[in-house]
Formats: structure tokens, sequence, C-alpha cells
């Protein structure tokens, strides 16, 4: 075998399979990683497969055989640890660890753009299917692919890291000075992966090991949020709400409130959480 197929990665119908809900994104990812310089091999023949499979089983192990194959796993690894099929053979200077590299600093552009956007959600959004079809070698803590408010990149982290939410869209609004806190409309756009995301955010257990820094949004929350971000004129008893003339994203936000209070329990709009505060 040429010393350079080790540095290539197999794309075969067998990495789809937590692609059910979705045929196609197995396509996307395809296109996406190749266009940051993944070298793929596509539409290997059956039986070259199989010897391909036997000659490096043999020479390096069956994980060796797992780690050249386009998966979640293997995305997972290649974005967050550097993949593992390459460790100890050159991976800054191959041609995967090149491509992971312009992958990285495509990602960390504050805001990404919005092509670099779309193509790591679908990277997203096949890992995190991968995960919920029960791959237990995906990586969350490390993936860096959490799309905030602001158009940014942020590693998933772990329940020690500040906290990032799942919000409809009233609660966006409410939180519109802190874009940084919540997951970006553009990822929830995908059924799917906003499905996964909120599933990350339900996790009580802080020691499992997909335990990441988003977490539930519950009433208590919101009201300390937004202690957080607004005037302290607002929030305080015996405080007055003033808003200069020309001042729109207040009165939006401001609307964003009212539509919030008429749409809540009384329970909710009046409970301790927001006991004295001005705007109430």
């Amino acid at each position: 075998l040429p010393i350079s197929l080790r540095h290539c990665v197999i794309a075969a119908a067998g990495g789809s399979e937590s692609c059910a809900r979705n045929p196609g994104l197995y396509s996307k990812v395809m296109k996406g990683v190749a266009a940051w310089g993944v070298p793929l091999i596509v539409g290997l023949p059956l039986e070259v497969l199989s010897s391909y499979e036997a000659v490096l089983v043999n020479m390096r192990g069956q994980e060796a055989w797992g780690n050249c194959h386009l998966t979640s796993r293997w995305i997972s690894d290649w974005l967050g640890n550097e993949a593992r099929g390459h460790e100890g053979e050159g991976m800054r200077d191959c041609p995967v660890g090149q491509a992971r590299q312009n992958a990285l600093c495509a990602i960390s552009q504050r805001p990404a753009a919005l092509d670099t956007q779309e193509r790591a959600l679908d990277l997203l959004e096949f890992v995190l299917a991968g995960h919920r079809a029960g791959d237990t070698g995906v990586n969350i803590p490390t993936l860096p692919l959490l799309l905030n408010g602001d158009g940014c990149f942020e590693p998933f982290g772990t329940r020690g890291d500040a906290e990032m939410f799942v919000l409809d869209s009233l609660d966006q609004d409410l939180l519109m000075w802190g874009k940084h806190l919540f997951v970006d409309n553009g990822a929830l756009a995908h059924t799917s992966l906003k499905d996964d995301l909120q599933a990350l955010a339900q996790i009580d257990d802080d020691s499992r090991p997909d335990a990441c820094r988003l977490r539930p949004f519950t009433h208590d929350v919101r009201a300390r949020i937004m202690r957080d971000l607004l005037p302290n004129s607002w929030t305080s008893g015996g405080g007055l709400v003033e808003i200069p003339d020309g001042d729109n994203s207040s009165l939006q936000w401001l609307k964003a409130f009212w539509t919030w209070l008429d749409t809540t329990s009384p329970d909710e709009c009046f409970s301790d959480a927001f006991r004295g505060w001005a705007l109430v």
C-alpha cells in the first residue's frame, strides 16, 4: 500500500448509519471536510476495501481500521483531539492535519462566515447523531462547534465553563444584550440538531462524559441573567425605567418583555425572582 494512503480517510456507505433520519447529511459532511482539504477515498470497491482492512488490521490493529473511516467519532477526534488514526505519524504535516488547521482557522473567525457556519453545523449534526445512536467514542466537551447568537463558535466545554442555553425566539429577545449566552438560530433551524442540543442541556449528572456547558433555562435562571444584563435602575426597588429618545433597542426589548409578561402565569411574573423590580 502507498504510504500516503495511511493519511487518507475512507468515506463509505457504512459511515452513514447514524444518518438514518437524514440520508443527505453524510453527503454534506463529505463535501464539507473535503472543502477544508481532507483527502477522501470515495466509492472504493468492496473487495479492495476488505483487502485494505485485512492489511491495516494486521499491521496496526483493529482500532486503526475504525480510525480511518469518516464517522461521527472520527470528526469528533479530528476537530477536538486530532484524529487518533494519525497519532505519532506527523499529524500536523500530513494532509489530514493541514485540513484540520484549515477548518479550525475558519471556525475560529469571529463571527464565522455563513458558509463556514453551515458546513460546521452539518458536521455537528452528524456528530450528535452518532452520539445519539450510542457511539461512546464521541467526545462532546472538546468539540469546537457550539454556535452562539453572535455567530461565533465555542467549545462545548464542561459544566465548569460559562453556561449556554437553547432558547425559543422570545427568550432570545429577552437576552438580546447577551447573545453569547444562547445557541444561534442557525443551529436551531436543524430540527434533529435542536433536539440533540436540548437533550445535552437536560443532562443532570455532571459526571457524565457528555455533560457540557449547555444548561436548562429555568424561570430563576431567566431572572438572574436579565438582572445581570439590564440597567440596575430597571431591576431595583424604587428604580425608574427610563429610555432615551432614539433608543430603539431598548424599546424593542421592552416590547418583548411585555409580550413575555402577557404569555406567562402571574405566579411566575410576580414570583420572588422578580420581586421589587421597577419593570414589574
